[in-house]
């Protein structure tokens, strides 16, 4: 697959609020953000879209939890 700028990034997390942060970073550099809710997804994802890189969001990353 060619990406024409940045490839996306793909995030897996099952909850929208631990996505902020790399949002926050990402959406102004020009990345896409993709995201899966379970392994599976992930992987399916991964292997479709080939991502320049993946960020596992795990449970209470966001400080809440």
């Amino acid at each position: 697959m060619v990406w024409h700028g940045h490839p996306p990034v793909l995030a897996m997390e099952d909850g929208p609020t631990a996505l902020d942060l790399p949002r926050e970073y990402l959406d102004p550099e020009g990345f896409e953000l993709v995201v899966a809710a379970t392994v599976r997804e992930c992987m399916v994802k991964a292997l479709e879209l080939r991502p320049g890189a993946i960020v596992i969001c795990p449970r209470g990353a966001d400080g809440m939890r």
